[in-house]
């Protein structure tokens, strides 16, 4: 079975899905094999229910237009790698008449307010998956922050939000006006530039970090991605787990994703160094996953999306204070999680 990962307590709270912890060990596969966000990501309750076929990682870089840089007197090769210095191109932005970049525009199923808060040192919930923590301060300073450099951009987020699908991630189309100095996306971005926008000057960073903070180390979230998976009804098992290890251990699992012009969630297809020739970037993308921090997500994970999203469009809207949505959200976000958690099974 070829499933998204963050569907793994569901099917696992079925029954539906063979552990293959046992098969592992007895085959000598490692999860060291695999960065650490994208293996425990395709774990439930500290036990592994398949081995992921490609990156559920590298999902927010920040992309810098140098040559938008150039325009305003700045240094294009300056790294750009820090909320202050995102804060700093406000003003020689707006007299270039541009934008620096819309801060809610994030990768699907998150809310730009948890990668926010992920990259400032915080989580959304605690490992046990007991606790809602959006009210802590790490969270609470990336809600604050996000508030003020919506306002300090455009004074409302009307006037920064870039004209696309709210609920996709920034197509090469929406990028391609030089309106933004900057945007957040994924490891497919390079391929999808280089069809699209081949003639566009841009760098790629780590996504920035909070520099008052020492705690903020600018890592990302990942709530899972594709993996494959065996049915615990199956019929030939043994067969099945031939399969899941031919295409994630062997060196098909590097062709796979090379062929997709997209990195693997296996350490050792990524230090190819041909990929690092072809891509001057690449060792943003290998920081990138290994900073990674897999969610634990739970059965009723889209139930808990629609709580947070509605957070993160009272925040950014102005609809309610930061603080008095973070305090909103989390006590729905707590109340469906205690609910959760008193009907659940032991194990």
């Amino acid at each position: 079975m070829m499933i998204k990962s963050d569907n793994t307590a569901f099917f696992a709270e079925q029954n539906a899905l063979l552990p293959i912890d046992d098969l592992m060990a007895r085959d000598n596969v490692k999860k060291e094999w695999y960065y650490p966000g994208e293996f425990s990501s395709r774990t439930w309750q500290g036990k592994a229910y398949g081995l992921p076929n490609v990156t559920a990682g590298a999902l927010h870089m920040l992309f810098v237009n140098t040559g938008l840089l150039e325009k305003m007197g700045l240094d294009p090769k300056k790294p750009i790698q820090t909320w202050q210095d995102l804060d700093a191109l406000v003003e020689p932005a707006k007299k270039a008449g541009l934008l620096v970049m819309d801060p809610g525009k994030i990768s699907t199923g998150m809310s730009a307010h948890q990668v926010w808060t992920s990259a400032n040192g915080g989580k959304y919930w605690d490992d046990d998956l007991k606790k809602i923590t959006w009210t802590d301060e790490a969270s609470v300073q990336a809600a604050d922050w996000l508030l003020q450099f919506v306002k300090a951009q455009g004074g409302k987020y009307e006037s920064v939000a870039i004209a696309s699908d709210p609920k996709n991630v920034i197509q090469p189309e929406d990028w391609a006006p030089e309106k933004y100095v900057c945007c957040v996306n994924g490891s497919w971005w390079f391929f999808q530039m280089s069809q699209k926008n081949p003639n566009m000057k841009y760098a790629a960073y780590d996504f920035p970090k909070n520099a008052s903070n020492p705690a903020s180390k600018g890592q990302t979230p990942t709530t899972g991605g594709w993996m494959f998976s065996i049915a615990r009804t199956g019929k030939d098992q043994e067969a099945a787990w031939e399969w899941v290890k031919f295409t994630t251990t062997s060196k098909n699992a590097c062709t796979f994703v090379e062929k997709q012009n997209r990195p693997s969630p296996v350490i050792a297809c990524n230090e190819n160094p041909e990929l690092a020739k072809a891509n001057p970037y690449w060792s943003v993308v290998t920081s990138n996953l290994a900073n990674n921090i897999s969610v634990p997500t739970t059965s009723i994970q889209p139930q808990f999306e629609q709580i947070y999203m509605d957070m993160n469009e009272a925040i950014l809207y102005e609809r309610q204070k930061p603080k008095d949505s973070l305090e909103a959200g989390a006590k729905r976000a707590q109340q469906l999680l205690d609910d959760w958690n008193s009907k659940r099974k032991p194990g």
